[in-house]
């Protein structure tokens, strides 16, 4: 199956270097679509990303602050 990306997701998954930065980021973009289903504006995870996948998520918009 042929996959097309919009220029944003071709910059964010550039930075994905591994395969685990890739399993990371897909677990990670399913929690926020769901999370904006159901109207909220915030998600909270609670493990630390890796620097790859925290530039993914800048690159397609997404703003990350660290607690």
């Amino acid at each position: 199956m042929l996959t097309m990306f919009t220029a944003l997701e071709a910059r964010a998954t550039a930075y994905l270097k591994t395969p685990e930065d890739l399993s990371l980021y897909q677990h990670l973009e399913i929690r926020i679509q769901d999370s904006v289903r159901h109207g909220d504006t915030h998600m909270i995870y609670a493990g630390k990303p890796n620097r790859n996948v925290v530039e993914a998520l800048r690159a397609l918009g997404y703003e990350v602050t660290y607690l």
